[in-house]
């Protein structure tokens, strides 16, 4: 959980005034779900997670609706009791390898649940109650963290592509896409990119917002 650590703003959200009556859930007059709803409304979300303890503190903020700030701390798998405005029982479990479930219990039966998926960069989350869907809310994360080390783990057509696009045989091309990965890492304002195709590897240097030549004798 620990890689997913940082703020988040939210960017997008669909049922926004069905999706925080389930948040809030009879805390909040039509009033101020309209207001929370609002484009105006910035909405930001700190995670911070500690992968021994098993432990998730959640802190949200409202721009136009500062009385709701507030954190909340969790044990995975461990049933918690939420505070006013939100007054129920929650648990949150890890169901796969980046997603997560939360079910909050209310005193009158009412329950819904918070399925989200984290890249690292992003969240999202799909809120359902009895019924079935309500709504889902997108976040990406405040300046994410870009370096480290990505393999490719499976693609679509992609020898096809790169040989259309390079010119090369459709051979070499899938000679390249046997093994593809890529580092990224960081000196000052500058970022080193190193592409490993195949048995080859290329390197280049920049810096965001200025632009830079490129020359491949591969890929043109």
């Amino acid at each position: 959980m620990e890689a997913y650590n940082g703020k988040y703003k939210m960017v997008s959200a669909d049922n926004k005034i069905a999706l925080f009556k389930s948040w809030y859930y009879g805390a909040l007059d039509d009033a101020t779900l309209e207001k929370m709803a609002s484009p105006a409304n910035e909405i930001s979300i700190n995670l911070k997670a500690d992968d021994k303890k098993q432990t998730l503190a959640v802190h949200m903020a409202c721009s136009l609706l500062p009385e709701l700030d507030g954190g909340l701390e969790y044990t995975l798998g461990q049933e918690t009791t939420l505070p006013a405005p939100w007054n129920c029982k929650s648990v949150i479990n890890k169901t796969g390898d980046n997603t997560y479930v939360e079910t909050v219990t209310y005193d009158d039966g009412t329950v819904f649940t918070h399925a989200s998926t984290n890249t690292g960069h992003s969240s999202t989350t799909v809120t359902s109650g009895k019924d079935g869907y309500i709504g889902k809310v997108y976040l990406e994360k405040v300046a994410p963290c870009v370096t480290g080390f990505y393999v490719m783990e499976k693609s679509e057509n992609l020898e096809k592509m790169m040989a259309e696009d390079s010119g090369m045989s459709l051979a070499d091309a899938t000679k390249l896409c046997s093994s593809l990965a890529l580092r990224i890492t960081k000196c000052g304002d500058y970022y080193t990119m190193t592409d490993y195709l195949g048995s080859s590897s290329k390197s280049l240097t920049y810096k965001l917002g200025e632009e830079f030549a490129v020359k491949d004798e591969q890929l043109g």
